[in-house]
């Protein structure tokens, strides 16, 4: 009997402590509450991710000027993040690594054969950070972007009829008219300029890859190179801008360490999220029409010129 009272009461003594501490000085019971589970995630953090920091040691690299924010802060208040990064491969080499937050640590490759080794081996070797994943997960949902492992095999064993030699021998014009529109463009700029222009490619240099990928994937003409609004290019002028709003700053910041983060209404995501219900709308009228045995003339879509259409009349001989 003597047992199991003291049992009971070495239990309970820390729930009857909490309920006393809540009771008598809450305003500093609640944020103890608060501050130890996040101190407790923290350190667990730095515990499981030591074995990764130590293979990063022989790295050179800034020294962190912040542990809260690592140099997370810095490059989102540079005017041209790039010069940062060219400036440290200059000092550094080509593998570097940045401090991030929290005390982490980003490794950078300026190099092309490790960039060529890491992307030739990224869904057999190398695993996504959380981040990345929720950002692709944000854009194009768990599609073949975002799989890993036997899910992403899976999927592109579904997906290889679409990609046969055959089936880009026919996608190849579509990308050469978008260059070719580019190229008018340029040319008209350089008259205009009397023989010499600025032109900011960072700016403009996804303007063919929108029309060329919304014909080949969808067969849908989003008209970004004729000047006209549409979803995919305001996505891309505002990662192009700078969003100096006080959550999107959070975001930014604190995004790396805590993923979920990416999951807010900023401006970025309202926009990532219009794009992808847009998307998904064309993917749905497209399939319909495959379904239907119909070819939509007018939108330039049909099963002969879009994966989407190819991949819908596959499904359609399987079932």
């Amino acid at each position: 009997m003597n047992v199991s009272a003291n049992t009971v009461n070495f239990v309970s003594a820390p729930w009857i402590w909490l309920q006393a501490s809540l009771y008598l000085r809450p305003y500093s019971t609640v944020p103890l509450l608060c501050i130890v589970p996040w101190l407790s995630y923290i350190a667990l953090g730095r515990i499981t991710t030591s074995r990764r920091i130590r293979a990063t040691d022989g790295l050179n690299g800034p020294a962190n000027p912040s542990f809260f924010f690592g140099f997370y802060r810095l490059i989102n208040e540079a005017d041209d993040p790039g010069v940062l990064f060219d400036h440290w491969a200059l000092q550094y080499g080509p593998a570097f690594r940045i401090p991030g937050g929290f005390g982490s640590n980003r490794i950078v490759i300026c190099d092309p054969k490790a960039a060529a080794h890491f992307y030739s081996k990224q869904v057999s070797c190398y695993v996504r950070t959380k981040l990345s994943q929720v950002l692709i997960e944000n854009l194009f949902g768990r599609g073949l972007l975002w799989a890993e492992g036997q899910n992403h095999h899976t999927q592109r064993k579904a997906l290889s009829p679409a990609f046969s030699n055959a089936a880009i021998r026919k996608l190849t014009p579509v990308f050469y008219d978008a260059t070719y529109k580019m190229k008018v463009i340029w040319d008209s700029i350089l008259e205009a300029g009397s023989g010499e222009a600025i032109i900011d490619v960072q700016l403009v240099q996804f303007l063919p890859s929108v029309d060329a990928v919304g014909a080949a994937l969808f067969g849908h003409d989003f008209q970004a190179l004729d000047g006209q609004e549409n979803i995919v290019a305001d996505l891309f002028d505002s990662f192009a801008s700078r969003d100096a709003s006080l959550i999107s700053r959070i975001v930014f910041l604190m995004g790396a360490v805590f993923p979920i983060l990416q999951k807010l209404p900023t401006k970025k995501n309202r926009i990532v999220k219009h794009l992808k219900d847009t998307m998904q709308g064309v993917a749905e009228e497209l399939l319909a029409g495959n379904s239907e045995g119909g070819v939509d003339r007018e939108k330039g879509m049909g099963e002969e010129k879009s994966i989407m259409g190819l991949l819908g009349k596959r499904m359609l001989m399987r079932s």
